[in-house]
C-alpha cells in the first residue's frame, strides 16, 4: 500500500495497484468501503461515524 490518508482516526488506503479503489475499515464499529477518490471515502466516513453516533443515544 503507498497511499495512506488519515480522517477522523480512520486509514483510507489504497493498493500500488493502478486504478484500484480506495478503502478504509473502522474495527470498531464494522464499517468498511470502497471510493473512486479520497474525498469520496472521507464523505463516506462522515456519514458512517454521523450514523454510529445518532444510533449509540
Amino acid at each position: 500500500m503507498t497511499d495512506i490518508v488519515t480522517h477522523r482516526g480512520i486509514q483510507i488506503c489504497r493498493y500500488d495497484v493502478p486504478y484500484t479503489p480506495f478503502f478504509w475499515t473502522h474495527d470498531e464499529t464494522d464499517g468498511y468501503g470502497t471510493a473512486c477518490t479520497v474525498a469520496v471515502a472521507k464523505d463516506q466516513i462522515d456519514k458512517h461515524l454521523t450514523k454510529r453516533t445518532r444510533t449509540d443515544d
